[in-house]
This record gives C-alpha cells, structure tokens and sequence, in this order.
C-alpha cells in the first residue's frame, strides 16, 4: 500500500509539473517564434506618415507634454524615454523592436487568457497563432506604430478580467482598473472598453472592491486632464480629433460590408469558428461571454462608422477579443 501511495503521488506530481511545464513552454514558444516573423518583415526603413513622426519624435528627444489625440503620450514618451537611455541605439531599431516586443507579448497573452478560459495547450496555442497572422496585428507588429502596443494593454486588461470572473480575487479587479485607466493615456479609444468595465463592477458584490476599482479608474482618467489645464487648453483636445473625415450613416451599409470584410479577410474560414465559439461560450460562460461582446461590439460599431481610409487599424481591439 505504500508502495502504491509514493507511486500514485510520484505520478502526480510528474503529470503537474508536465502540465505548468506545457503552460508556460507554449508562451515562449509563441513570443520566440513571433518575434523571428515579425522581425524579419519588418521595414528597414521608415515606410508610412505616422510612423515618421514617431521616429522624428525620438530623434528630437524631446518628451510630449500633451495628451490630445494624437499626442499618444504613453506610447511616444515610452520611445523616447528608451533613447535618452541608449542614445547610441538607432531611433528606427528602437521604434521597429518596441513594436515588436509588444506586439508578440500580446500574442502570448492571448494564450493565457484562452488557456485560462478552456485549459487546453493546443487550442490556446493554436488560437493565439491564428490572431497572431491575421493581416492587420502582423503588418502593424511590423512598423513603428501605436495599435501592438495598445494591444498589449487591452490583452492585460481581458486577461485579469477574465481571471476575475474565474477566480473572484480582488487583486485581478484592480489590476483590470489600473490597465483600463492608464491606456486611455495611450490611446482615448479604450474609453469603449467602458461598458464592459462597468459590467465586470456589476459581477463584484462587494462594494468595498468596487469604489476601489473605480477610484483608481477615475484618477486615472480625470488626469488626463491635468495637462489641457495646465496649458490653458480645451478638454475637448482628448477626444476630439481634428479629421475631415466624419461618421456618415447614410454609409452605413456599405461600411458595414467592409468591416464584415475585414473581419473574414483577417481570420479566413476560421471566422466560422469564431462564431461558433461566440454560442460556444454564451452556452457555457454566459457571464464572461456577455463581458467579451459589450467589449467588443461599441470598438466594432465606431470603427465600422468611422470610416477614414485607414480604419482597419481601429478593429484590432474586436479582433483581438474575437
């Protein structure tokens, strides 16, 4: 009988260290592997508008004292932060591998949250590949932009999310409030993200944790205004963007036409898996499946509206949680 108990905990432990060994091969697998892709197509060179400033940004070395729209304060002061670091460090090779590094951290987030939600190595491997390819996540994990690295905080914020809905312990609401409310300073569109932080509030009965987590929100998002004050400057500037472009919905049809093409020509035949794993989880996770779609749908409905020529870009939260 003993003989057969230390054998019984001997296998035990062998097939739990088996299993965290698999947990956390998988992810480096996929950080490795992705940043081999991405780095190998990525641009030598500065290739589009935006990205030139970014770089010009860096070179000046000077910190952005602003939070408008496009100042993109978290992301641009983050760059230029590295350089005053490693001044002898290419602005370019700066800008190309912290687009990079955060693009396939986003990756391997993913495969945490899905291996969190189902427990399965391949599946998790598998989805977080998929995601990882599409079209627009790869060709923007390839320049010097803002949209992997905003990723990589809505991944954050999905991930504690859902680890809070699986566990109910208070440190993965908070920690789901801080990210929330520090990438607004990134990028204002999180500000969608709203709904479905209120309804992960809605799901904690206790009030303690709850004006916790929205006090730390809430600091975090009226800062924003601090430096508009300061410079005698409308708040409006955080919203607003100064576009010709604006939501027409007498487009409405045919911009929904697009973003249906986007959305198939980003994942293929596995948008039909997609779906199916839509019903899947409101069967079987109704309450995370409902904290997923109010997330994803108002980033899907404004990038669908807001139909500017480059609006591929603004799905990439949706895809990301589709």
């Amino acid at each position: 009988n003993r003989s057969c108990s230390a054998k019984l905990v001997a296998m035990s432990q062998f097939l739990k260290i088996r299993k965290n060994f698999n947990k956390n091969t998988f992810p480096f697998v996929l950080f490795f592997g992705f940043s081999i892709i991405y780095y190998f197509g990525s641009f030598s060179k500065v290739p589009f508008g935006d990205c030139m400033g970014f770089i010009t940004d860096i070179e000046k070395g000077e910190f952005i004292i602003s939070t408008s729209v496009y100042a993109h304060f978290l992301f641009s002061n983050s760059l230029i932060f590295i350089k005053k670091i490693f001044p002898f460090f290419d602005s370019i090779e700066i800008g190309r591998w912290f687009t990079i590094f955060f693009g396939v951290c986003s990756v391997s987030i993913l495969y945490k949250i899905i291996y969190t939600i189902n427990k399965n190595n391949w599946i998790s491997f598998f989805g977080s590949i998929i995601f990882g390819l599409s079209f627009t996540f790869w060709r923007n994990a390839e320049i010097v932009e803002i949209y992997t690295f905003n990723v990589f905080f809505i991944a954050l914020f999905i991930l504690y999310s859902v680890k809070y809905f699986q566990e109910k312990k208070d440190k993965f609401l908070l920690l789901s409030s801080f990210i929330l409310g520090i990438s607004l300073w990134n990028h204002i569109q999180n500000i969608l993200l709203i709904p479905g932080f209120l309804f992960l509030l809605y799901h904690s009965k206790n009030w303690n944790l709850i004006v916790k987590s929205i006090s730390i929100f809430t600091i975090l998002f009226l800062s924003l205004f601090i430096i508009p004050f300061f410079k005698e400057e409308s708040f409006l500037i955080v919203f607003k963007a100064v576009s010709n472009h604006n939501i027409n919905f007498k487009n409405f049809p045919k911009d929904i036409l697009k973003s249906i093409f986007y959305l198939i020509f980003n994942f293929w035949h596995f948008t039909i898996f997609g779906i199916f794993g839509i019903f899947y989880l409101l069967k079987k996770h109704l309450e995370l499946a409902l904290f997923l779609l109010i997330n994803a749908i108002p980033v899907y409905g404004f990038a669908t509206l807001f139909s500017v020529s480059d609006n591929y870009v603004f799905f990439l939260p949706a895809s990301f949680i589709f």
